[in-house]
This record gives C-alpha cells, structure tokens and sequence, in this order.
C-alpha cells in the first residue's frame, strides 16, 4: 500500500513539473507566458539581444527575459503552468 502511493505520488509530481521542464530545457524563442498588466514603464531584454523593449500588454514572455521596471511601475505575466509574476 506505501509503495502504490509512493508511486502515484512520484507519478503525480512527473505530470506536475514535467511540462515546466521540458520549456526550461528548451531555452528556444518560444513563449512561456504572456503579459496580463502593465502599468508605467516596464522592459524586456530577450536573451541573446542587446536591445531593451518596451514592454505592451499581452506581449510574449521568453525563456531567460530580463524584465525591469521603473519606479512606481508593474508588470503581471501569466505562465503556461499557470504561475504568475
């Protein structure tokens, strides 16, 4: 009976993370995400680019993007695994 849970438990936790993995692996230009708010001034640096993006609603999150704000600014991104930043 331990070693059944302890299965589905390991089970449970591959379907949960797998996906996530699999997108942290890849490191390709696809998106992870999207953003749901901006509010003021936000930007983006994709990886392997040198140009700094403004950052617009429902724009593409990257692997690896480095995300700024300015003072008194938001940004909100939605993940494909439902987490949120």
């Amino acid at each position: 009976m331990i070693a059944q849970r302890l299965l589905l438990s390991l089970i449970a936790i591959s379907l949960a993370f797998g996906a996530s993995l699999a997108i942290g692996a890849e490191g390709g230009k696809d998106g992870i995400g999207f953003y749901t708010a901006v509010l003021g001034q936000a930007s983006v640096t994709h990886p392997g680019e040198a140009r700094v993006l403004p950052v617009k609603l429902h724009d593409e999150v990257l692997f690896k993007d480095v995300i700024q704000t300015q003072n008194e600014s938001r940004a909100r991104a939605l993940f494909q695994d439902d987490s949120m930043l």
